[in-house]
């Protein structure tokens, strides 16, 4: 009717038929980049809620696919708690340094190596060492919380203990999901005499780190604190259970058991501890068979003095 109505006027039905054309496959169009857009938006969403808003907690990758490599390796022993290999790691970080003297990563590493690893055969870790790591994060990454918890390290070490707190507060702030920050934190505030709070912390870093050894040592950190000796025990046992290489656990088992009277568990444990440092394993067996024996002759005032 509508073709009619325009043959009785004397128009064209082609024309129409064209200008019809047209703005169906325009409309189609505008439907398909309507729905792009919303694809993208989506898109865009879901990305947002899947990948953090800054490209890693740990600093951009190298452009040197050999430097992300040596790198990688060494996270996955660190942060795997690989205390067999960790003889290994100083060395794939060092080596990615070298690829590439500008990637952030590997003092990532190291600094998280420096701060709370203590393995035999490694370099010895001084503050000198330390305080080279946080400079180089501060000149490579200044805004980072790896940075800021190097800076509260140093500071810790140099007895500045106001302006350690500071640092390792900013880096809680500047990403809440970086593990270490809360984990050093946590040390910070047990040091301070806060081990409630302390707790808090470790409760979060539990969240973004659960099969890190080092938090189940944390959460036994916050209650030897508090004079809670049992709890403080059953925390670092779990921590053995999930790596008996380090020695840190064990020793502060030996002082749980010491405060609470238990001197011959106390012993046991903390031979363990000085045997997972040692390189004289008879030497050091010899002397804690001293201590058991004046132990047993003089009793605990035998043992102090």
């Amino acid at each position: 009717l509508t073709e009619l109505g325009l043959l009785r006027r004397g128009q064209s039905v082609r024309r129409e038929r064209r200008i019809r054309q047209r703005f169906a496959s325009l409309k189609k169009a505008a439907f398909g980049l309507s729905g792009l857009a919303t694809l993208g938006l989506a898109v865009t969403i879901l990305l947002r809620g899947m990948v953090p808003t800054y490209s890693s907690p740990d600093g951009p990758p190298s452009t040197n696919a050999d430097a992300n490599a040596f790198c990688e390796k060494a996270m996955y022993i660190l942060r795997g708690d690989n205390y067999t290999e960790f003889t290994n790691i100083d060395t794939y970080f060092r080596q990615a340094i070298a690829l590439d003297p500008s990637f952030v990563r590997p003092y990532v590493g190291l600094l998280e190596l420096q701060v709370r690893e203590d393995v035999p055969g490694l370099p010895p870790k001084t503050l000198e060492s330390l305080r080279s790591i946080a400079q180089r994060l501060e000149r490579l990454a200044p805004r980072m919380a790896a940075t800021y918890c190097a800076k509260s390290a140093v500071n810790y070490g140099e007895g500045n203990y106001p302006e350690a707190m500071h640092y390792s507060q900013l880096a809680t702030n500047a990403d809440p999901k970086y593990e270490l920050g809360h984990t050093f934190y946590s040390w910070l505030l047990i040091s301070f005499g806060r081990p409630e709070e302390s707790r808090k912390q470790v409760e979060i870093a539990q969240l973004l780190a659960p099969s890190k050894t080092i938090i189940y040592r944390a959460f036994g950190n916050a209650d030897l604190a508090a004079r809670h000796y049992n709890k403080a025990i059953e925390w670092y046992k779990k921590a053995i259970k999930w790596e008996p290489h380090h020695y840190v656990p064990y020793r502060a088992i030996g002082q749980a058991y010491v405060a609470l009277g238990d001197y011959t568990n106390a012993f046991n444990y903390l031979e363990q501890a000085d045997l997972l440092l040692s390189t004289n394993e008879v030497e050091t067996k010899r002397n804690w068979d001293g201590v058991r024996h004046v132990f047993t002759e003089a009793g605990i005032a035998g043992y102090w003095e």
